[in-house]
């Protein structure tokens, strides 16, 4: 076991892209539970009301039906003079957020196409409730001077104008068990990205010292078969990745332990540990193919996020094409996704569906570390 013991001393000289990818994964998942705890309450949703001067010049029927609408949806204040000045200074101290003038003759110009001009508008810029109350203000004389064209009096066309700025939508408010298997999903899906670029980045390098010719020609000169050189560094390849699989298992149940408890925790992690088989896969593929540790990061992400955009883990399968989700399947991520999709979905009993993509995840590792000894094999030939 001389192999896998210098294995296990190399890998212990390049822990740090491990501890940097789970860090850096840790603190996403932290901050993204932390911010969809906090929108949590969206039921109790509430509209901002402006604190409004009004100044009515007009003093008729519609110019107090518009002072009405102003004043049901905000704050009315009363300043102490009706001059610009005052009006400034009530902005300056924020005693207001802005002031509203309805001009002389508002009334009797109801039915032109220009009565936003008999109204003034005075507030301090970059103020976006005053922006949201603008557009408020303008939808209700849009619909205000609609319905007086079309030959209602000013009463009826005030009662037309608040029954369709009042019309809402129902909607309905997602409960929380929903959210919570958000959390499942995104935790679980993301990890099809991470154990890929991790693998890549963190497990390849040392695979790499092992193909440098010097240290290739010493093992080869010894009686060491190829059969079990091979077997011993993919043998640390595997305690790599079960070193990995408990580290974010130990996350899972600490960001997600009442969750994990609620759904298929067993299947999930071994769903998990099934991709991490093929995550140190590619890695070890990717040791074969190339020598340069300086392109080992780029290979990492394109891998990663070609792999992650194509197979539902960044984008989901239903904003897909049809090409792109049949190219999919020839991608072992996609196998785990759909598997983190099936197993969360379920209550109980696990589908069929679940395991068919645990066992499509094995038979791609199995092929790729096929592929891998096959290369490394040409490649040893080669040399030779």
């Amino acid at each position: 076991m001389q192999v896998f013991k210098s294995y296990m001393k190399v890998l212990g000289k390049n822990k740090g892209n491990f501890i940097l990818y789970c860090g850096i994964f840790m603190t996403i998942m932290i901050i993204i539970f932390a911010i969809s705890s906090n929108n949590g309450s969206a039921a109790s949703y509430t509209d901002v009301k402006c604190s409004i001067a009004i100044f009515d010049y007009d003093n008729s029927d519609a110019s107090h039906a518009l002072t009405d609408f102003i004043s049901e949806n905000n704050n009315v204040k009363e300043l102490t003079g009706s001059d610009m000045e005052d009006i400034q200074d009530g902005l300056y101290i924020r005693y207001i957020d802005c002031a509203v003038i309805i001009k002389e003759k508002y009334s009797e110009n109801l039915a032109s196409g220009n009565i936003n001009q008999y109204i003034e508008i005075c507030a301090v810029e970059d103020r976006n409730m005053v922006t949201l109350f603008e557009m408020s203000l303008n939808s209700y004389l849009s619909y205000l001077t609609a319905y007086v064209n079309a030959g209602y009096d000013e009463n009826e066309a005030y009662a037309k104008t608040v029954d369709t700025i009042s019309t809402n939508a129902d909607v309905a408010v997602l409960q929380a068990s929903v959210f919570e298997a958000d959390k499942l999903n995104i935790f679980f899906t993301y990890i099809g990205y991470v154990f890929v670029v991790l693998t890549i980045t963190g497990v390849s390098p040392i695979l790499i010292v092992f193909n440098r010719k010097e240290l290739r020609d010493r093992i080869s000169c010894s009686s060491y078969k190829y059969t079990n050189i091979t077997k011993e560094i993919f043998l640390g390849t595997f305690v790599t990745g079960v070193i990995l699989c408990l580290v974010f298992t130990l996350l899972a149940f600490a960001l997600l332990r009442g969750e994990l408890l609620d759904a298929n925790a067993p299947v999930l992690l071994l769903n998990m540990c099934c991709y991490m088989v093929v995550s140190v896969s590619i890695a070890f593929l990717v040791s074969k193919i190339t020598n340069k540790k300086e392109v080992l990061s780029f290979i990492g992400n394109i891998a990663s996020l070609g792999m992650a955009f194509m197979s539902g883990i960044f984008v989901s399968v239903e904003f897909l094409g049809k090409g792109v989700v049949a190219a999919a399947h020839f991608l072992p991520s996609y196998w785990y996704a759909r598997g983190v999709r099936e197993i969360i979905g379920t209550s109980s009993q696990v589908s069929k569906d679940a395991w068919l993509c645990m066992g499509m995840e094995l038979l791609f590792a199995a092929a790729i570390v096929t592929v891998a000894v096959v290369v490394d094999r040409t490649n040893v030939l080669r040399k030779a």
